[in-house]
This record gives C-alpha cells, structure tokens and sequence, in this order.
C-alpha cells in the first residue's frame, strides 16, 4: 500500500463517520427546538402508538361516550376554580403537573381495586392493568397515554411551550378522565 491508497483510505474512514457527526452537531444546534417540537409528536410502530399532543388527547376525549350511570359529575368550587386558573397564569407547567398528579392518584386507585390490592409499578402499568382487566376501553386507555406523555413532557421540563390555555385544557380533559375511571371502576 502506497502513500495515496492510504490516503484514500483515511479519506474515506473519516467521510463514514462525517454525517453522524454532523447529524449531531445539527441536533445540538436546534435542541431547544427539537424539546418544543417532541409534545407535538406522534410515532406509530407496529401496533403500538405513541403521541405527545394535547389536541390529539382532546379529540379522542370529545369522541368518548357519556360515562354510564345517572350519577353526576363533580362540580370543582369556585375557589378550586380560581386558584387553579391564577396558577395556570403564574405557571402553565406547575398547573399540569398539579392535575396530572390527580390522575395518576385515580388510576392508581383504580388499579389497586382491581388488582388485589398490589400497587402498580408505574402509571403505564395502572392503565396497562385497567385496559387488560376491560376497566376501561382502548380510547380512554389512549387519552390516558396522550395525558401521560404531556405530563411527562411538563415533569421533566422538555420545552417552555405550555401556556396558560393549555394547562386549561389539560385539566378539563383529566377532570373528564378521572370522572370516568371512577365511575368505571
């Protein structure tokens, strides 16, 4: 091997490594607006799907039958109201996480009742257990898993994007959520 071909050959180890370095270096330049874009997200892989987007939450929410029984649904106060909107405007995030912690305590609750009285490992595990035992159907199940993924997303801080209408929304749809799984279970 002469000079040239091992040239040639540096040449070309260095070209295969050159575009994931640069998809890298590209990730790393837009990572804050990779983190906001992640919540609005939707991966679909065999027959599993994921997704990030309140909206899509909302959709599979309207589209929800009434939860069965006459009994009627909880009526939060006014004060619950107001303090609830003062720290969506303070800080969106807070209010997720506020609510979002409301529901995994239902569906934990629930799960407890219906798994003798074992205490799931994690929330996906509750909602796993609920849907397995027909607790709840697969479109509450996925509103459940949108729900689980935008509080996830306000946990762990991935984006500033939530805004005050959003934690709004996110709380109607969970209050909607939690009223079901009670009734349900």
């Amino acid at each position: 091997m002469d000079g040239y071909q091992l040239t040639a050959v540096i040449f070309q180890s260095i070209a295969a490594f050159a575009w994931p370095i640069a998809l890298i270096v590209v990730a790393g330049m837009f990572r804050s607006k990779l983190l906001e874009l992640m919540p609005k997200l939707q991966l679909k892989t065999g027959g599993v799907e994921a997704s990030f987007r309140l909206e899509q939450a909302e959709a599979e929410g309207m589209a929800l039958p009434p939860p069965p029984g006459d009994q009627a649904q909880e009526v939060p106060t006014p004060e619950e109201v107001d303090r609830f909107v003062q720290l969506a405007r303070l800080s969106p995030r807070a209010a997720i996480l506020e609510q979002y912690a409301a529901l995994e305590n239902a569906v934990q609750l629930a799960a407890i009742r219906h798994n003798e009285g074992k205490i799931p490992k994690s929330t996906l595990t509750a909602i796993r257990l609920l849907r397995n035992n027909n607790i709840i159907d697969k479109h509450t199940a996925g509103i459940l898993d949108d729900l689980r993924n935008v509080g996830n997303s306000a946990r762990h801080g991935i984006g500033d994007f939530f805004g005050e209408s959003d934690a709004i929304r996110f709380k109607k749809l969970a209050d909607q959520v939690i009223t079901r799984i009670e009734l349900l279970s």
